[in-house]
């Protein structure tokens, strides 16, 4: 995998509307940026993103999930291909084995 480089986000939300709180709101993100090697063509075998993304996840999610302290309430994923990539290369990556590590914590 190339790794170009990674960020780790923590919000917290102590308040909403004026009122304080019970208990903080805590979301965290993982921004990875890596090598798209299929940038500026199109191929028929999308197997070896999804490698990739399982090795992301990997990664990323058990970071992520000790970063939030708390069992997720729900998650997301994405990803952004650039102008030189296609939709299915950022597909391949997020599905289907990024998140194979997430579960019961």
């Amino acid at each position: 995998m190339d790794l170009r480089k990674h960020l780790i986000l923590i919000e917290e939300i102590g308040s909403e509307a004026g009122q304080r709180l019970a208990r903080p709101v805590r979301r965290v993100a993982g921004i990875a940026v890596v090598a798209n090697s299929f940038a500026g063509g199109s191929v028929e075998d999308l197997s070896p993103p999804f490698d990739l993304g399982a090795e992301v996840g990997d990664v990323f999610m058990k970071r992520l999930v000790d970063v939030l302290g708390n069992a997720a309430v729900s998650y997301g994923k994405g990803a952004i291909v650039g102008t030189a990539g296609e939709m299915e290369h950022g597909a391949a990556c997020v599905h289907p084995r990024l998140s194979r590590t997430l579960g019961p914590r």
